[in-house]
C-alpha cells in the first residue's frame, strides 16, 4: 500500500504538469514510481532525466541493461521493478538460465560468458558496493570503458529507484503480478 497518495496531472501546480507530460511522452504513461516521486517534482526531475538516460540513451545493449535490472531488483527484493522487467528482459532475449540465476540468486555455473559477466558484476556492486579489479576488467572487456561506466551507473540508478519504491510504498500497476518468489520477499 502506498505510504503516500499518487499525484495526478491535475493535482500538481500548473507551472509543473509539464513534468507529468515528460514523463508520459517518454515512457508512454506516468508508472506508479513517478507518480510518487512527484510529491517532490525536483527529485522526480532529476530521477526521471537520469531513468531516461539509463533505459533509452545508454550505450548498454537491452539484454545487458534489463539482466542487469533483475539482478538489482532481486538483491532488494523490488517487486515493482523485478515484475515489470522480468517479461522485458525475456523479450529482448535474456536466457531463462539467466533470468533464473537472478529470480532464484543462482550461481551463474553454465550460462553463457556475457551473461555471466553482467550478473557477477551487477551482483558485486549491490552485495560489496564495488566490483573487484578482475571484475571490472572482464566486464571492461565485454562492454568497453562507456559500457562498463553506463552499467554501474545503471545498477546505481536501479537501486536508488528500487529503493525509493519500496520506501514509498510503489504498487504494482493493475495489470502487473508479481514474479518475485513468495518465500524469499
Amino acid at each position: 500500500m502506498p505510504r503516500l497518495p499518487y499525484v495526478t496531472r491535475e493535482e500538481l501546480p500548473k507551472d509543473l504538469r509539464h513534468m507529468y507530460e515528460d514523463i508520459a511522452q517518454g515512457r508512454g504513461h506516468v508508472p506508479h514510481p513517478f507518480k510518487l516521486l512527484l510529491h517532490s517534482p525536483g527529485a522526480c526531475a532529476h530521477v526521471s532525466a537520469l531513468g531516461q538516460y539509463v533505459r533509452f540513451k545508454s550505450s548498454l545493449s537491452a539484454p545487458v541493461r534489463e539482466l542487469a535490472i533483475l539482478v538489482v531488483s532481486r538483491h532488494i527484493n523490488c517487486d515493482y521493478e523485478y515484475s515489470y522487467h522480468e517479461p522485458v528482459a525475456r523479450k529482448v532475449g535474456v536466457s531463462e538460465a539467466a533470468i533464473n540465476a537472478a529470480k532464484f540468486r543462482k550461481s551463474t555455473t553454465g550460462l553463457p560468458a556475457h551473461e555471466a559477466a553482467v550478473i557477477r558484476f551487477s551482483r558485486s556492486l549491490v552485495r560489496r558496493y564495488r566490483a573487484s579489479d578482475a571484475t571490472y576488467r572482464a566486464i571492461q572487456k565485454l562492454l568497453g570503458t562507456q559500457g562498463a561506466v553506463d552499467l554501474a551507473v545503471g545498477v546505481g540508478y536501479y537501486w536508488l529507484l528500487g529503493v525509493a519504491m519500496d520506501t514509498l510504498g510503489v504498487t504494482l500497476e493493475p495489470e502487473m503480478k508479481s514474479l518475485l518468489p513468495k518465500q524469499q520477499k
